[in-house]
């Protein structure tokens, strides 16, 4: 982003490749982990601190690093041994579906990896995340008012959490598949841009400002100064 000749080896496009793709699986698979988290804290509220243990947080936080590992081990697998024809990308970051894009051919083979890989990254999380969520609204729906007020505030910031991501996602991966001659280069840097760095910052505010302490910290900082 900051050199004069907007330029990337192979080797280190291989190696953004495979960190941006553990790192967004990851994310949508903490997302899920996170639903599930909500799912016991609303449907089970006694039996939580002994469901939601230190051991049990400590496994699901592995399995979600190793299932998202190598889930970008085996899309870089078909992807590495490629023979490209381009060299020009219209993002601000290498990804798996730009690289096929300037193969000189793509094999049945790659074809199936490419959504197999989709489907690992986005449908197994979101079908996770959709099914706590409809187990939370049924609990919630036979509940009293102030219960469900209670479920709704706690579900909100990971609702919008998950809504940006999954909308970032899907134009991230089903976007390069089509003709995106509508769409600028300077559109599409800045969509890939924002990609990039408008989750991370609005997942930590929208968690941040649900918690009581941060809430009064944010209102004594910003009211006791005037």
């Amino acid at each position: 982003m900051f050199s004069d000749t907007h330029e990337v080896t192979l080797p280190w496009c291989f190696l953004q490749m495979c960190c941006l793709s553990t790192c967004g699986s990851a994310e949508f698979c903490s997302l899920a982990a996170m639903a599930y988290d909500r799912y016991v804290a609303i449907c089970r509220p006694l039996h939580y601190n002994v469901i939601m243990n230190t051991r049990r947080v400590g496994t699901i936080t592995v399995i979600v690093w190793m299932y998202s590992f190598v889930n970008s081990m085996f899309s870089f697998s078909f992807v590495i041994s490629l023979k490209f024809c381009g060299n020009v990308i219209d993002k601000l970051f290498c990804d798996h579906y730009i690289i096929i894009k300037l193969a000189c051919s793509v094999s049945v083979l790659n074809k199936i990896s490419d959504l197999l890989h989709t489907f690992v990254t986005i449908v197994i999380p979101f079908s996770l995340i959709l099914v706590s969520y409809i187990k939370i609204l049924a609990v919630c729906l036979n509940t009293s008012e102030e219960s469900r007020q209670k479920a709704v505030a706690t579900c909100t910031p990971q609702i919008f959490s998950v809504s940006g991501l999954f909308f970032g996602f899907i134009f991230h991966f089903i976007n390069p598949k089509f003709n995106t001659a509508l769409l600028s280069d300077k559109v599409s840097i800045f969509l890939s841009l924002c990609f990039l760095i408008y989750q991370p910052m609005l997942t930590p505010i929208l968690y941040g400002l649900n918690l009581p302490k941060i809430k009064r910290s944010l209102k004594r900082f910003l009211f006791d100064r005037i």
